[in-house]
């Protein structure tokens, strides 16, 4: 994420990722599970970049993965994480808030 991000033209973009990038509880290394679970995704028609993407968060067991793809959203099959767009994203936690306060 960070090689990628450094390549962003927009500064105020870039700056605004580093920041979410200094909050995060793991960063992986690329390796070889990682390298082949990317592979495995490319497979379901998923862009490199995108299938690499989805090969670290599964790899770092995080439980949602939130993108603005809706192709990755629809073609993400058979892991156990949840994939969504920001908007569903919110409306997600939100809810489960709500059913967490109101029980």
């Amino acid at each position: 994420m960070a090689y990628e991000n450094s390549k962003n033209p927009y500064v105020e973009r870039r700056e605004w990722v580093n920041g979410c990038l200094k909050l995060s509880k793991l960063n992986l290394v690329m390796n070889v599970s990682i390298k082949k679970r990317a592979r495995e995704r490319e497979k379901e028609g998923i862009k490199p970049i995108d299938a690499l993407h989805l090969a670290c968060a599964e790899l770092g067991k995080v439980d949602y993965f939130i993108t603005c793809d809706d192709k990755v959203i629809k073609r993400y099959v058979g892991g156990k994480m949840s994939v969504f767009n920001p908007v569903e994203f919110i409306l997600k936690v939100t809810e489960e808030g709500n059913h967490e306060h109101s029980g």
